[in-house]
Order: C-alpha cells, then structure tokens, then sequence
C-alpha cells in the first residue's frame, strides 16, 4: 500500500525512499538509488509516458536530495524525450510559506539544495490523447514544505509548462487530474497546515484558479505492467 506525504490519489513512491533511507542509515554511508514509475499509454495508443526517479540518499535524511525525469516515447517512431521538471519564475519561492500567494517550498536557483525533492510522475492524458498530464511533487525533507504542481506536455509542440493556482491562497495544493467539467483545465485541492477542509479549484494554462467545487477529476490512459518499472539498482 503506498502512502503519499501530502494524501494524493496519485501517490509518489514514497515507501521506497523510506525503505532506501532506512538502508543507508543502517550502512552509515551515502547510497544512489533508481525507481522507475508505471508507463502510462495515451487512449490513442501513440504515446507512453514513465518518469526515472533519483535519490541521493543520506543516514541524516535531510541531506538528501531526489530528482527526477519525466520520459515520453512516441510508439509509431520509438523518439524519446526526456523532460525535467522546472518552475517558471512566478512560481519560485526561496523564503517560508506567504499565506498571500501560491506557495511551496522551491529554491530561488537551479542548483540541487541539501533537502530537495523534485518528483514527477504521470497521472493522466486527455481525452484526445494529446496532452499528458504529470504531477510535480515538490518539497523538502524534515520539514513542512510540501505541494504539487501540474506540468503539462503537448504532443503537437513538443513543450510542457508547469503551472500551480495562482491567485488564491493556500499552503499545499494537491493535484487531482483534469476537469470533468472543464476538459481543457485542471483540477487542484488546497489546504492551509491543518485544516482538515480543502477547497476544489480548476486552474487554467495561466495558473487562474476558480472554484469547482462540483468538478471531479479525470484521469485516462492505460497503466502498462513492464520488467523495468519499481526500484533499480544501487550505488554506493
């Protein structure tokens, strides 16, 4: 059974980097470890998409660093693509939660900080299986920063963005999938630390966020069973 740390439906191999932390606490040294997430097939059979997990583990957990790569793979022409997530400016925040604005704990710079998660895993295609839908879990071990962000990949293009709710306030969002109501819009939960209540929002591609609070989430594409998917090999 996995768990997640913010509750989503769409959980992060979070076990597995317990599991990995427990095993270079008890080897008192610094370990690599690899997870590859389930693939994911487009409706239309086109695509599949997976992501590549690293962690940089530690026996202090707050050291250590995850990172990640969201892989996308055309099955008519085998090209790959590889994606790694990144924030817009708007969306970088390098001081403690603002209850005034979209928050989450992400460093001002590109460089990998001690303490880092950078998750992102797919979740879902849209009804013409052209845009993949992917969750960005991002953090910070031993503390409370934790939210989601929702990138998004056109198969047309070739680009992704990555966008969160923008103009409301909260200090965790949790991605659900996209709009039932509203196809083109996705849809988040948002919570303040410790209120039990979360509002429902669909967010547009410029992060506008506006209540729906009678949507549910959509989530489509086929889970494909592979050898390869789970935890990888170990570097010490």
């Amino acid at each position: 059974m996995q768990i997640d740390p913010i509750n989503s439906p769409h959980p992060v191999p979070w076990c597995w980097i317990l599991a990995a932390h427990g095993a270079a606490a008890v080897a008192s040294r610094p370990q690599t470890h690899y997870y590859r997430s389930a693939s994911l097939r487009s409706p239309d059979q086109q695509w599949v998409a997976y992501s590549r997990i690293c962690l940089q583990v530690t026996p202090e957990l707050h050291t250590s660093q995850v990172s990640s790569v969201l892989m996308v793979e055309n099955l008519s022409t085998g090209s790959l693509q590889g994606i790694q997530p990144a924030l817009p400016l708007d969306l970088q925040w390098d001081q403690p939660l603002d209850a005034s604005s979209a928050p989450a704990y992400v460093p001002s710079s590109s460089a990998r900080m001690a303490g880092e998660i950078d998750l992102v895993i797919p979740i879902s295609w849209d009804r013409k299986g052209d845009r993949l839908l992917a969750r960005n879990f991002r953090g910070a071990f031993c503390s409370s920063f934790a939210s989601d962000y929702a990138l998004i990949w056109d198969s047309h293009t070739g680009a992704h963005r990555t966008l969160a709710p923008g103009n409301v306030a909260y200090e965790y969002a949790v991605l659900q999938g996209w709009s039932q109501n509203y196809p083109d819009q996705v849809l988040f939960k948002t919570a303040k630390l410790g209120d039990r209540h979360q509002h429902l929002w669909r967010v547009d591609d410029a992060g506008y966020a506006l209540p729906s609070a009678f949507d549910e989430a959509e989530v489509l594409g086929q889970i494909i069973a592979t050898p390869l998917e789970g935890p990888q090999a170990i570097k010490a």
